[in-house]
């Protein structure tokens, strides 16, 4: 936490690799014990993958319970979004209200893809860690989906940011 105080950062969204990567339950379960006595780290709670949609209830109330400010998934799961297990995994977070975060967009079509999946599911998405290569794709998402954020981590194209403004306003760009 010195660094955090050194950089002058106030708070920072935090989420397990080990929950995206490897197993949702285990990694929010380190993550919430971890930093409960730190009120400027803001836990997001992980539902995939490894977690199975029998238990996904569960583990979402788990992440409200531990004050997740979103829900976090792999934007490159290791099942298809055609998989009916991965939509009712999306149906469920979006029950909860928190934003969802997609992390790792980096394959053609995977915005597109996740913006329409979450179009009527009344939550926001953040695309998080899309990479420059998509950008065209990403202007297209923010033009037709509002309910979708981009960061703007790996938008290292002159003039980007200020391309994702001009579509999406300052508002859903991070």
């Amino acid at each position: 936490m010195s660094e955090m105080d050194s950089t002058g950062v106030n708070h920072a969204m935090v989420a397990s690799l080990r929950g995206l990567h490897a197993d949702a339950r285990k990694g929010n379960d380190h993550l919430f014990g971890s930093i409960a006595s730190d009120p400027r780290i803001l836990p997001v709670g992980v539902v995939a993958p490894l977690a199975g949609t029998h238990e996904m209830e569960k583990l979402i109330e788990d992440c409200i319970e531990n004050n997740a400010v979103a829900l976090a998934f792999s934007a490159e799961p290791s099942i298809s979004f055609s998989s009916l297990g991965f939509q009712q995994t999306l149906r469920i977070a979006a029950k909860s209200k928190l934003p969802l975060i997609a992390y790792g967009a980096t394959k053609p079509g995977t915005p597109s893809e996740l913006a329409n999946l979450t179009s009527t599911l009344g939550c926001r998405l953040l695309l998080s860690g899309s990479i420059y290569l998509l950008l065209d794709e990403l202007l297209a998402v923010l033009d037709k989906y509002d309910h979708v954020y981009i960061d703007t981590s790996w938008q290292i194209t002159p003039g980007s940011i200020e391309l994702l403004v001009e579509h999406a306003g300052s508002e859903r760009i991070l």
